[in-house]
C-alpha cells in the first residue's frame, strides 16, 4: 500500500518537473518572440522617421525649385517686355530697323559669361566658386567649392578648395554658407592655417534654412593660401544646402598691392 503511494508521489513529482520545464521553454520562446517584435517595431519606426525626413527634404526642395521657376518666368517676362517696347528705332530715312539685344545692352546668360571671362585681365586677381551639390558637414573639414565661375590669376583650385595668392597684396576673402534643415555649422576662414574670421549659422527651427556670410581682409604674400573649414571647436552637424537658388560659395579678390 505504501509502495503504491510512493509511486504515485514519484509520478506527480516527475510530471510537475516536466511541466515546469515545458513552461520555462514556452516562456523563453515567448520572450524571444517579444524581443524580435520589439526590434522589428524599432526598425520600422526608424525607417518611418527616415522616410519622413526624406519627404520633408524633397518638399523643401520642391518649394525652392518652384520659387526659382517663378523668378525665371518673371525675368523672361521682363526681357520680353523690353524687347517689345524697344525693339525698333526710326532711322533718318524713315525705315525701321530691328535692333539686336547687344545694341541695347541686353545680353543672354551665355553672352554675359563670355564677356566676364574673356579678354586679357592683366594682373587682376579674383575668384568665385560654389558647391554644385549638397555636402555633409564634417568636423574640422576643408570645404571644396567645385564649380569655378571666375578665376583671374588662376589662384583657386576647385579640387582642393584652396586659394593660393598669385601676387602679394591686400585681399578680401568671403564665404556664404547655407545649412540645410536640422543642420548647424561653425565655419572658419583660414589664411595660412590661422583663423582669420568665423561665422555660425543653423537651420534647426521648423523648415527654415538660414545662411551666413563671413568677410575678412588680409595681407597675403605671393604663395600664401586661404580656404574655408568647419571649426575644430564646435561639433557641426547635418549638411550644407547648395542648389540653384542658394549656393554655398567662396570668393576673393585683390584690392591693392
Amino acid at each position: 500500500m505504501y509502495k503504491f503511494y510512493y509511486l504515485v508521489l514519484v509520478y506527480l513529482f516527475v510530471v510537475t518537473v516536466a511541466d515546469e520545464k515545458i513552461n520555462q521553454e514556452r516562456f523563453l520562446k515567448i520572450e524571444r518572440l517579444l524581443n524580435e517584435q520589439r526590434n522589428e517595431i524599432e526598425r520600422l519606426t526608424n525607417e518611418g522617421e527616415e522616410m519622413k525626413r526624406t519627404l520633408d527634404i524633397q518638399g523643401m526642395e520642391m518649394m525652392h525649385l518652384k520659387k526659382a521657376m517663378g523668378n525665371v518666368i518673371d525675368e523672361n517676362k521682363h526681357l520680353n517686355k523690353l524687347l517689345n517696347s524697344e525693339s525698333k528705332t526710326r532711322l533718318v530715312d524713315g525705315t525701321d530697323k530691328l535692333m539686336r539685344p547687344k545694341e541695347r545692352g541686353i545680353f543672354n546668360h551665355k553672352e554675359r559669361r563670355l564677356l566676364v571671362n574673356s579678354g586679357d585681365h592683366g594682373d587682376r586677381v579674383a575668384f568665385y566658386a560654389f558647391m554644385s551639390n549638397n555636402e555633409a558637414i564634417l568636423k574640422h573639414h576643408t570645404l571644396t567649392f567645385d564649380v569655378t565661375k571666375v578665376n583671374y590669376g588662376s589662384g583657386y583650385n576647385n579640387n582642393t578648395g584652396i586659394f593660393t595668392a598669385p601676387a602679394s597684396g591686400v585681399y578680401v576673402i568671403t564665404t556664404t554658407i547655407h545649412p540645410f534643415i536640422n543642420s548647424a555649422a561653425s565655419i572658419d576662414i583660414i589664411v595660412n592655417n590661422n583663423v582669420q574670421g568665423s561665422i555660425f549659422t543653423d537651420s534647426t527651427e521648423g523648415y527654415e534654412t538660414n545662411a551666413a556670410t563671413g568677410i575678412v581682409i588680409a595681407w597675403m604674400n605671393q604663395g600664401d593660401v586661404s580656404f574655408v573649414r568647419t571649426s575644430a571647436n564646435y561639433n557641426s552637424y547635418g549638411s550644407l544646402y547648395s542648389i540653384i537658388i542658394n549656393r554655398c560659395s567662396f570668393t576673393g579678390w585683390k584690392i591693392s598691392d
